[in-house]
């Protein structure tokens, strides 16, 4: 495959045309392309999306499953499926006729290609071994006291963050990768994942989705009814607070420059600059 482009400023009067000669690339469960919009494979929603480190690979999670597809070969054939990826009453996964919990989140690891984290219905947060081709193995996995919300990694790799719906309460998961008895670098890897509850020093809200800061020293954290949370990582003490939303926000994510933050509401994004790269207290903000 090759390597991703360089990034580069784009102007507002040259977005259409950059936008225009790009086509799609199509990833279907269906091996041939239906004959009608009537006669269209029974698929569930996409529930979650996420690419791997290097971009090649793009997973996706739909009701109780999870598919990894080879992001240059867009054929079902070279994709890895892992049927019932979180099965009821502690069954085994992959088994056909296993009643499975839905797959809520998936995420790559940032810093090791081919290690996959999901989060289930259940609030079981499960690591996945995906490096041999068509092939997935569980090599780790833990469980939170509720039902889990948000699965972020923290930018290093090493913490991964599990919000709990319908609160501010946030699992912090630190994941230890355990030695091997062999040097085989396609020796499934194993981790260890202990999870503590923490709750965030900072005004109460209900959480709806998290997001770290380039440098993972600061999380973002989107409210029902309080704006932005900026909070310090790791002791989650309260920073500032990006308000002058209309209601509840979803979504939030720092600039890959590090000069603005961006956030959205219902119908509204509104990017906050920040002051010489301090997220503490954003100096600007403009609305669309």
């Amino acid at each position: 495959m090759a390597p991703p482009h360089r990034p580069r400023l784009l102007k507002k009067s040259d977005l259409p045309s950059f936008l225009k000669p790009l086509k799609p690339t199509l990833f279907s469960e269906s091996s041939a392309p239906p004959s009608s919009r009537y006669s269209q494979p029974l698929v569930q929603k996409i529930a979650d999306i996420s690419w791997s480190p290097t971009g090649s690979s793009i997973a996706t999670c739909t009701s109780s499953n999870i598919r990894v597809w080879n992001s240059g070969r867009p054929n079902v054939k070279s994709s890895t499926e892992i049927r019932n990826a979180h099965p009821r009453d502690g069954g085994e996964w992959g088994r056909s006729g296993v009643s499975g919990d839905g797959v809520e989140k998936v995420a790559f690891s940032p810093r090791e290609e081919g290690v996959l984290a999901s989060l289930g219905a259940d609030g079981m947060v499960r690591l996945w071994d995906l490096r041999t081709p068509n092939k997935a193995i569980p090599v780790g996995d833990c469980k939170v006291t509720k039902q889990g919300g948000v699965l972020v990694w923290h930018p290093e790799g090493h913490q991964i963050l599990v919000t709990v719906k319908s609160s501010n309460e946030v699992h912090q998961i630190d994941v230890r990768r355990l030695p091997t008895a062999t040097s085989d670098p396609l020796q499934p890897a194993r981790f260890s994942l202990e999870s503590a509850t923490r709750t965030p020093d900072a005004p109460h809200a209900v959480y709806t989705n998290i997001a770290f800061s380039n440098s993972g020293r600061e999380l973002f954290a989107t409210t029902t009814n309080a704006g932005v949370q900026i909070l310090d990582y790791p002791s989650l003490t309260h920073l500032h607070t990006l308000s002058a939303f209309p209601g509840e926000t979803h979504c939030v994510e720092h600039s890959p420059s590090g000069a603005h933050v961006a956030a959205g509401s219902a119908d509204t994004i509104r990017s906050s600059s920040c002051r010489s790269g301090r997220l503490a207290s954003p100096s600007m903000a403009h609305t669309w």
